[in-house]
C-alpha cells in the first residue's frame, strides 16, 4: 500500500486536497479504520479479512477508499459532530444510518441473497429457474472486457419477459475517444479565472506547480463538462450496439426510467443528454478533487424489445 514507485500517485491524489482532508485521507491509509478523526480505536484492534490477509497482507489496490464507493455529496450533508474536513468520520456515520436502514428493510421484505463465484457470462447456465426484473452488468461491456454482444446474449435468457419495464442496465467506462483541443483549452482558461492565476509564474517551481495544477484539473474538469453524448453515439454505432440489441430481444432506452445517462446527470426527460454543470466551489472540489470518478462514464439501459 506503500510502495515508494507509487508515491507519485498518492501525492498526486493528495495535492488537490485541502489540510485538514490531506490528513484524515493519510490517517486512513495508515491503519484502514472507518472511525471519526481522534475518536479511540482501543477496541477497534481486530484486522479486516477481506482487506488483510494474514499471508498476502493487504489485499486491495493503493488507490483503494471507501469514498470511492458512495455518493459524496450525501456524504458531506453528514451532521454529527465531526469537522467539516473530515470525510472519513463523516462515512461513518453515514454507514452506519445506511446499515440501519438496510437491516430494517431486511426485517419486512421477504429477499434472498445467491453469492455465485462464477464468470458472468455463465450465469444463464447456472441459474435455470430465477428470472430478473433487472440486471446491472458494471461495466463488462466495455471492450477491454466481456463487451456488449457476449453480455447482452449470455444474460438475455435471465430477464423476465413478462414485465415490460425489465431492464439491463450498463456502465462504460473505457470508451472515450480524444476531446477536442479547443474544448480543453477552453476548460484550462475557466480554470484559471476561477484559480485567479493572472501573473505568469516567477520560478520554475512556481512554473511546474501552475503546469501540474492545470493540467490535473483539467483532465478531470473537460471530462464533466464536455458534451459527449455525439461522441457516445458514435462510439455505440461503431460497436454496433443497436443491431446486437435487435438481435437478441433488447432495446435501448433513449429516456432513462433508472439511472441517469452520466455520473450526476439529470433523469428529467429533456436535460438528460444535457452537459453537466457544477456551480458551486465546494462541489467542484470534492467532485474533481476528494472523488474518484473519471467523469469518462456513461450508463446505458437495455429493455426487453416491444
Amino acid at each position: 500500500m506503500f510502495d515508494p514507485t507509487r508515491k507519485d500517485y498518492l501525492h498526486q491524489h493528495m495535492q488537490g486536497l485541502t489540510p485538514e482532508e490531506r490528513i484524515c485521507y493519510n490517517y486512513f491509509r495508515r491503519n484502514g479504520i472507518l472511525l471519526p478523526f481522534g475518536f479511540p480505536n482501543t477496541h477497534h484492534d481486530t484486522p479486516n479479512k477481506f482487506i488483510l490477509d494474514p499471508e498476502h497482507g493487504w489485499t486491495t489496490t493503493d488507490c483503494s477508499d471507501p469514498l470511492s464507493g458512495w455518493d459524496l455529496l450525501k456524504v458531506v450533508q453528514v451532521e454529527n459532530g465531526t469537522a467539516k474536513d473530515d470525510l472519513y468520520g463523516k462515512l461513518y456515520f453515514y454507514l452506519r444510518n445506511q446499515l440501519e436502514l438496510f437491516v430494517d428493510r431486511l426485517q419486512n421484505l421477504n429477499i434472498k441473497f445467491d453469492l455465485y463465484d462464477e464468470d458472468a457470462l455463465n450465469l444463464s447456465q447456472k441459474i435455470k429457474k430465477e428470472r430478473f426484473d433487472r440486471i446491472y452488468v458494471s461495466n463488462i461491456c466495455d471492450e477491454v472486457y466481456c463487451g456488449i454482444e457476449p453480455v447482452l446474449t449470455k444474460l438475455y435468457p435471465l430477464l423476465n419477459n413478462n414485465n415490460p419495464n425489465t431492464t439491463l442496465i450498463a456502465l462504460f467506462m473505457n470508451w472515450l475517444p480524444s476531446i477536442p483541443s479547443s474544448a480543453i483549452k477552453e476548460s484550462i482558461n475557466t480554470i484559471m479565472k476561477r484559480l485567479d492565476i493572472n501573473e505568469p509564474p516567477s520560478t520554475l517551481q512556481d512554473t511546474l506547480d501552475t503546469v501540474l495544477t492545470l493540467t490535473t484539473k483539467a483532465d478531470l474538469e473537460v471530462n464533466a463538462l464536455y458534451d459527449h453524448t455525439r461522441q457516445f453515439k458514435a462510439y455505440m454505432e461503431k460497436m454496433k450496439a443497436n443491431a446486437i440489441a435487435e438481435k437478441v430481444g433488447l432495446y435501448r432506452r433513449k429516456i432513462h426510467k433508472i439511472v441517469p445517462k452520466r455520473i450526476y446527470g439529470s433523469m428529467k426527460k429533456n436535460e438528460q443528454d444535457k452537459a453537466l454543470s457544477f456551480e458551486d466551489e465546494r462541489v467542484k472540489h470534492l467532485l474533481y478533487e476528494v472523488g474518484f470518478h473519471t467523469f469518462k462514464e456513461h450508463y446505458v439501459e437495455w429493455k426487453i424489445a416491444a
